[in-house]
């Protein structure tokens, strides 16, 4: 009996010691939260910008200079949005300038003609460009002289194959229907427009998708200095 005994107190014991090593502050630490799952960006969901290349600092023509070009689809307000960051937005933040240019998967509706724009090789049927005038002021106080014949705030249709620098080689699809964003601190430029000024129903088609083709570039006093990204693609899915 005096064995039993023995036994039970010594499991006492060690159940107590047990219980002691509880109180360690490490194995009190609260367990850390798994980590969240990275928003999947496939041209539906809005939570994110999707990176469409990378370019390198330091490379501009004397100018605004883009490191990276992103792209954002929201479905629910069926808008496109594009981010570029830039290394020197500070210093050209009163006259910024971008420009995107698309290739359509089933081309135009009238089946206009495919043009060279004026950032990148790759040949393009329709173009945004945003060419801001001097003494603009962030984030949105920008104003926009239409003086070269085509739309500088807006989307052009590439008329012809010669370099859409001048009005004569554009043809512009919307004045004033793109909204800029300029946010010095972040070094970036968002630009948004309706989807359908780019590619419309019709030429989206029955799949209600579309792989879309794109070079870009940036500036400053409505000229260039740097191109973003030349035959990039993506992929929009529209309900």
């Amino acid at each position: 009996m005096k064995n039993i005994t023995k036994l039970f107190f010594m499991a006492a014991i060690a159940s107590l010691t047990v219980v002691s090593c509880s109180d360690d502050d490490e194995d009190d630490a609260p367990a850390a939260a798994p980590a969240a799952p990275a928003p999947v960006i496939n041209g539906t969901n809005p939570a994110g910008y999707t990176s469409l290349g990378t370019d390198v600092s330091g490379d501009a023509n004397g100018g605004l200079d883009v490191i990276n070009t992103e792209y954002r689809y929201d479905d629910s307000l069926d808008i496109l949005m594009f981010r570029v960051t830039t290394n020197n937005l500070a210093s050209y933040s009163s006259n910024p300038s971008v420009d995107f240019n698309f290739v359509l998967p089933n081309g135009t509706s009238n089946n206009d003609a495919l043009g060279t724009p004026f950032s990148g090789t790759i040949m393009t049927h329709k173009n945004i460009h945003l060419y801001t005038d001097d003494g603009g002021t962030p984030p949105s106080n920008y104003t926009y002289t239409n003086s070269a014949g085509f739309a500088v705030n807006g989307v052009n249709l590439t008329k012809d194959t010669q370099t859409a620098q001048s009005g004569s080689d554009l043809d512009g699809i919307c004045s004033d229907c793109v909204d800029i964003t300029v946010d010095v601190a972040s070094n970036t430029i968002i630009t948004s427009v309706d989807r359908k000024q780019i590619i419309t129903d019709a030429e989206v088609g029955s799949t209600k998708s579309a792989k879309i083709r794109m070079s870009s570039g940036v500036g400053q006093a409505r000229s260039g200095s740097d191109t973003g990204t030349d035959g990039v693609e993506f992929t929009i899915f529209i309900k």
